[in-house]
């Protein structure tokens, strides 16, 4: 084997130095169940038994080394299970799982963003009039938090950075514990830029 030439070696070095620069996001979920007496959730805090469907987390509350993330867009999903009665016309108890909500961001124990959930559509979903069961009304529409749209998404005038192994969660709260007709599934997804090193 021939030897490392002083070139090779720097070339080397620079390589691990350099950054690769992605689209990214990371999503989690919570089961808001019926009957359920909870008034806040917290998600991104843990990924024991969850699939790549409920969370993409690589570390429960943190990004792994040497992820840096610049978050510019938060998103909220209400992902509609079968025989739900979040159609149209909406049932008071599915809807308040959007109407009444709130969500923070909080990076290393600092509140770093506050919003109404009403206002961070996931700008995707199934929408429109599509029957949830064989026997719905054909005329029944999908209840979301907005339409399936690109442009109706947030997004952040300054993105907020979450550095390597700093710690993070976002809570939804809620004035009263929700109380869907069905079991309910949400997601909230953080999307952005992400920097990490070239492996």
């Amino acid at each position: 084997m021939s030897p490392v030439t002083a070139l090779e070696l720097q070339s080397a070095v620079s390589k691990r130095r350099q950054a690769e620069v992605l689209d990214w996001m990371f999503w989690d979920s919570q089961t808001i169940a019926n009957g359920q007496t909870a008034t806040e959730f917290r998600l991104f805090t843990t990924t024991s038994g969850k699939t790549t469907q409920q969370t993409n987390m690589r570390l429960p509350g943190s990004l792994p080394q040497p992820w840096v993330m610049d978050v510019e867009r938060i998103l909220f999903h209400v992902a509609l299970a079968s025989g739900a009665t979040f159609i149209v016309p909406t049932t008071p108890a599915d809807a308040q799982v959007v109407t009444r909500g709130m969500l923070t961001l909080t990076v290393s124990n600092k509140p770093m963003y506050e919003e109404l959930l009403w206002r961070l559509p996931s700008g995707g979903g199934i929408f429109g009039n599509v029957a949830l069961e064989a026997n719905a009304p054909a005329n029944f529409g999908l209840g979301q938090n907005g339409y399936p749209m690109r442009q109706g998404q947030a997004r952040f005038k300054n993105p907020i950075r979450i550095n390597p192994v700093e710690n993070f969660v976002v809570t939804l709260q809620y004035p009263t514990a929700p109380s869907p007709s069905v079991d309910t599934v949400v997601r909230v997804y953080l999307e952005g830029i992400v920097r990490r090193g070239i492996q």
